[in-house]
């Protein structure tokens, strides 16, 4: 049986996704509490129990209200992943039926599933739930299958290992220092700003402390050099990976490759109790991104997104205006826009 999630205890459903096997951050039950706190989300999430009132399945599905009507995602925030985690096919098949009546709804526009690279299902989506727009993003991660940590660099790209190097010879000093939030606050708006990019609010970077444990679920790392810190990387761990989630590096020491022996230094530190450290997704186009999460041995798992567009009218309507009536929210892919 399909219900709302407001109907389950919190704890339950926590317990089952954190039992699941390969489930990313992303599909974790506190990721999903800190996305529907720091948006402000509609909450349109689905839970599967079975006849003794377990959880054999959960479907985490954030929206949002606009002047088009209602968007969905699973899940919204620069694409995360979602989708349904099910510990059978009975209560994978349950949930996407009850999916596909949920989008039906009459002020429902869009509604996007994201797929997870980790859980191979994606002809669940192909084949149960509506659809009609299909897009995919590669997704990059490095298994941390090392025995050793010159293992690890030995299994970088030639280009990789000599980045390091000239860190480690510019006598730059890496360090954990999970105090050091502003920091990377401050330097991210730089570096986005420095490519005309959409920075992640300070806001943002305080919903992750209120959610998340300092220095078990984040952990900041800092590079040093006389003193100075000048580059940084946010990452959080969930059950068995590390995810790259924020780096920051000032332009001025760009060239001292800081920011790769911190890479390297995450690495080292986690090898041995952890599986993959996930990249995150990269659109075809991005060449040089691909290339340079390639070299530090990283694989690629493509993940979908499926949208079912109910009003193709959108398809007419300024990206920006949407963009910003939605924002953080997926609609559709933008290279079916009229506008585009």
């Amino acid at each position: 049986m399909v219900v709302e999630i407001s109907q389950v205890e919190d704890s339950l459903i926590k317990h089952f996704i954190d039992t699941q096997d390969n489930c990313l951050l992303f599909q974790s039950y506190d990721y999903y509490c800190f996305l529907k706190d720091y948006l402000g989300a509609l909450d349109f999430s689905l839970v599967s129990i079975d006849e003794g009132g377990n959880v054999n399945g959960c479907m985490f599905i954030l929206g949002k209200e606009g002047r088009f009507g209602t968007v969905l995602n699973s899940l919204p925030f620069y694409g995360s992943n979602g989708g349904i985690i099910a510990s059978n096919v009975n209560a994978k098949q349950e949930i996407a039926d009850y999916y596909n009546k949920l989008i039906q709804g009459n002020n429902i526009v869009s509604s996007t599933v994201i797929t997870s690279p980790l859980i191979d299902d994606v002809e669940l989506y192909r084949n149960h739930i509506n659809y009609n727009f299909e897009d995919y993003r590669i997704g990059q991660l490095t298994p941390l299958n090392y025995d050793s940590p010159s293992d690890i660099l030995d299994s970088f790209h030639s280009k990789t290992r000599n980045m390091v190097r000239k860190a480690e010879k510019s006598n730059v000093v890496i360090d954990i220092d999970n105090d050091a939030m502003d920091f990377i606050v401050d330097v991210h708006e730089k570096n986005m700003n420095e490519i005309s990019g959409k920075a992640k609010s300070p806001e943002f970077f305080d919903s992750i402390q209120k959610h998340y444990s300092k220095g078990e679920d984040y952990q900041i790392y800092v590079a040093s050099l006389d003193g100075q810190y000048i580059a940084g990387l946010l990452i959080l761990n969930y059950k068995n990976i590390v995810e790259y989630f924020t780096p920051v590096v000032l332009s001025e020491y760009r060239n001292t490759q800081a920011l790769s022996l911190i890479i390297y230094q995450v690495m080292k530190d986690k090898y041995e109790t952890h599986d993959y450290l996930n990249w995150g997704g990269t659109w075809a186009t991005q060449e040089g991104v691909h290339r340079f999460k390639k070299r530090w041995n990283s694989v690629d798992k493509n993940y979908f997104y499926f949208t079912q567009l109910n009003d193709l009218s959108l398809l007419q309507e300024d990206l920006g205006a949407l963009c910003n009536e939605y924002e953080y929210f997926y609609l559709f892919p933008f290279s079916a826009s009229e506008n585009a």
